[in-house]
């Protein structure tokens, strides 16, 4: 969640040599459902050697993530105006991002990471229905250098709620 959450508010803005998404500025809901499938064999170990009391509520809170493929998972983010003119293709948190399409109502983005021994990679899509409502979806895929995978398909909507963000801060 938190992941699709950060690259909505990242990618809600095109690059500065292209189009920006038409959205609204402010206070968004981000609301994603989908699931996490599979966990690292590192951490998978790790679990195993926790107390059964432990591992319960490790599981729920994994449940509740949506690892499992578990509820919908609400966060609100905040839009700036700059946010929204911020440089898209490049690289940053280890990863790299390529736009592959943009325009006011649409943005498709492939990202590749590398953080130590794990290499991912995947796709945004997002869809503009009006300047407060997004749709979107995320797929990607982590390998570890054990060779364990996870594979991540969420799909969400984002509604906007507010010009003033509050206490809400902006995404990275």
């Amino acid at each position: 969640m938190r992941l699709f959450a950060l690259l909505l508010g990242v990618l809600l803005a095109g690059p500065a040599w292209a189009e920006p998404l038409a959205v609204k500025p402010g206070l968004w809901e981000v609301t994603t459902d989908g699931l996490l499938n599979g966990l690292p064999k590192a951490l998978t170990d790790r679990l195993a050697r926790l107390p059964a009391d432990q591992q319960a509520k490790l599981q729920k809170y994994l449940d509740a993530a949506g690892v499992a493929g578990g509820g919908a998972l609400v966060r609100r983010i905040c839009i700036t105006p700059a946010l929204l003119q911020r440089p898209l293709a490049g690289t940053g948190h280890g990863c790299t991002r390529a736009l592959v399409g943009s325009s006011a109502t649409s943005l498709e983005v492939q990202v590749s990471c590398s953080h130590g021994t794990h290499q991912g990679n995947g796709t945004l899509r997002l869809t503009v229905t009006d300047p407060e409502h997004v749709t979107g979806s995320a797929d990607g895929q982590l390998t570890g250098a054990d060779g364990s995978s996870v594979t991540l398909r969420r799909t969400g909507r984002a509604h906007w709620i507010a010009a003033e963000c509050g206490g809400v801060a902006a995404p990275g």
